[in-house]
C-alpha cells in the first residue's frame, strides 16, 4: 500500500484485496483514487507501476480500478482504506 501510494497522481486505495491461486501464481485487486487533472496517460502509467511494483512478490496478475471520487465507487462494498 506505502509504495502505490508514492505513485504520482495516487491519491487513496481501497477494495485492496490479494490472493493465491495455488501458491504459486496470485492475484491482486484494488481500486486506485487518482487526482481529478490525472489524465488517460497518467491512468496507463498508474497502472503500469502498481504492475511493476507486484512483480517483487512473484507471479501476480493485478486487476486495477481508476477512480477520481471514492464515494462514488460503483461496488458498493468497497473496504475502506484505513482498514487494510
Amino acid at each position: 500500500r506505502r509504495s502505490i501510494m508514492k505513485l504520482p497522481k495516487v491519491r487513496d486505495l481501497h477494495d485492496f484485496h490479494s490472493w493465491s491461486l495455488d501458491g504459486a501464481s496470485h492475484v491482486l485487486t484494488l481500486h486506485v483514487v487518482v487526482d481529478l487533472d490525472a489524465s488517460r496517460q497518467d491512468h496507463e502509467n498508474i497502472k503500469a507501476g502498481i504492475r511493476e511494483l507486484a512483480k517483487k512478490y512473484g507471479k501476480i496478475h493485478c486487476t486495477v480500478e481508476i477512480e477520481t471520487d471514492p464515494s462514488r465507487c460503483p461496488d458498493l462494498a468497497c473496504v475502506p482504506a484505513d482498514s487494510i
